[in-house]
């Protein structure tokens, strides 16, 4: 098996055009890409939440062809050969949390933005009335001293 090359590494090979050939393997789960330049020939690796570093496995084809042309390399050999289909796929119950909280996220984007596009309205409206500051703090005192009125009745 060909030693591994890390991204960064690949990535400044491929700016200075020095790739030969670049190959996406089957294999078990997936595709490995191989990449040749000068007499070596390396396959690209990947670093695990561990913090180890281990052959980047591509879920499908597609996958591997975008990474490809994302970094730069636009012609590549395909060999299926060794390709099996993965029958057990990793459960990733922290990506299911995660994209819950992006969703809730959205969502509260959704409605800030709204309630701030609704103020602007109401501000920019020829019919709104504006207070004074000393306005709304004497609403407020009254408010509160209305609410302690009621404490105390409770008591």
């Amino acid at each position: 098996m060909p030693e591994l090359i890390p991204p960064t590494a690949l990535k400044d090979l491929v700016s200075a055009n020095a790739i030969r050939s670049a190959t996406v393997v089957g294999d078990k789960g997936g595709y490995l890409v191989t990449i040749k330049y000068g007499r070596a020939e390396r396959v690209i690796a990947a670093r695990t939440r561990e913090g180890q570093i281990k052959r980047r496995l591509f879920r499908s084809l597609n996958s591997a062809s975008q990474y490809l042309r994302q970094i730069g390399v636009a012609r590549y050999e395909v060999d299926e050969t060794g390709y099996e289909e993965a029958t057990d796929r990793p459960k990733r119950p922290d990506r299911s949390a995660a994209l819950k909280h992006a969703h809730e996220a959205a969502a509260y984007d959704r409605w800030f933005r709204g309630e701030v596009a609704q103020a602007l309205k109401e501000a920019d409206d020829s019919g709104t009335r504006w207070r004074t500051t000393e306005e709304v703090m004497a609403s407020v005192d009254a408010k509160v001293g209305s609410l302690k009125k009621k404490k105390r009745k409770a008591l």
